[in-house]
């Protein structure tokens, strides 16, 4: 659109972008004075107006006319346009058969399962893997995801159908995180002892060596 072309212009994401003429003083761009500039409120009046349906309804919300009748529609339009596809080629074919079998099963597009997936798989690995770019710059495996959508668009059993597998998996070896979580207990209270037992030899043999001196 060039600096030169006001009103509307209809974007391909489908929404309605207005761009006002300039004004000077309360006069048109043409410097024709408010006559000419009110042909132009006039335009845009109209374009405006068209826009929210016709029938002088903008105009009449503006000025504070409101009737539960004629909602106002316009503040449900969220402005996204169409959003891409998640790329399920990026995973691998049992992964990819996995998200379209839950996903059919929850009633969820795949990105609903695959993205809390790559989040959730991110913080299992958590430290215990990292991404070299360089020499002098590594990254830890984390990965955000979120999903965003309106209310009641299988935001939670796109979720779900990964925390399943989770609360599967946790139930399955639950005697074996018990044992785990014991042993890393008795692993912290023995270098707990070990670092008090070292700063004990370390204060006697401060202590010896201030008495030689």
């Amino acid at each position: 659109m060039s600096d030169t072309d006001h009103g509307p212009f209809h974007s391909e994401r489908g929404y309605t972008i207005y761009r006002d003429a300039p004004r000077t003083n309360g006069a048109g761009s043409n410097g024709q004075g408010a006559a000419d500039g009110g042909n132009t409120n006039n335009r845009r009046t109209d374009d405006r107006e068209r826009a929210n349906g016709g029938n002088g309804q903008y105009w009449k919300r503006q000025s504070g006319g409101h009737s539960w009748d004629d909602p106002d529609w316009s503040i449900l339009d969220d402005r996204r346009g169409e959003l891409p596809d998640f790329p399920m080629d990026t995973l691998s074919d049992p992964c990819r058969g996995w998200v379209n079998r839950a996903a059919h099963g929850a009633g969820a597009t795949p990105a609903h399962v695959a993205a809390p997936l790559l989040g959730t798989v991110a913080s299992l690995i958590g430290t215990a893997r990292r991404v070299r770019a360089s020499r002098s710059w590594t990254q830890p495996m984390t990965t955000w995801t979120a999903l965003v959508g309106l209310s009641g668009t299988s935001k939670t059993p796109g979720i779900d159908a990964t925390k399943r597998a989770l609360s599967q998996i946790e139930r399955e070896r639950r005697s074996e995180i018990i044992e785990l979580r014991r042993a890393h207990e008795g692993r912290v209270k023995a270098a707990k002892a070990a670092r008090a037992s070292w700063k004990k030899e370390v204060e006697s043999a401060a202590e010896k060596s201030g008495t030689t001196e």
